[in-house]
């Protein structure tokens, strides 16, 4: 059977309005966001959680953590920064915009 592109129900998403403009995300890339964020709930010195916590928190591969990570860090505008810079800036920015809450965490 055939299923054209478009028909029936689409994969759930989320908007969430950020400093860098609305930011349209789906679940398992607001999953992986939570997940990113979450030791910086512990402690103001935390740094954001590795691909491999990430990916043992919502069962997905490492290279599939890798894949929504370098689409989150598209839509938050911070594909130009340095690699060693991506993911605390993303990760400042989803809890500042309160895109990812406190009680997430």
């Amino acid at each position: 059977m055939f299923h054209a592109p478009g028909e029936g129900p689409s994969l759930p998403t989320t908007g969430v309005s950020t400093g860098q403009g609305d930011v349209v995300l789906s679940e398992a890339q607001r999953k992986v966001l939570v997940s990113l964020c979450r030791p910086l709930g512990d402690s103001a010195y935390a740094t954001p959680a590795t691909n491999r916590e990430i990916s043992a928190e919502v069962h997905l591969s490492v290279d599939a953590v890798k894949a929504h990570l370098r689409v989150l860090f598209e839509r938050f505008g911070l594909d130009a920064l340095p690699q060693n810079q991506k993911r605390a800036r993303l990760a400042a920015l989803a809890l500042v915009n309160r895109v990812v809450r406190q009680h997430e965490l």
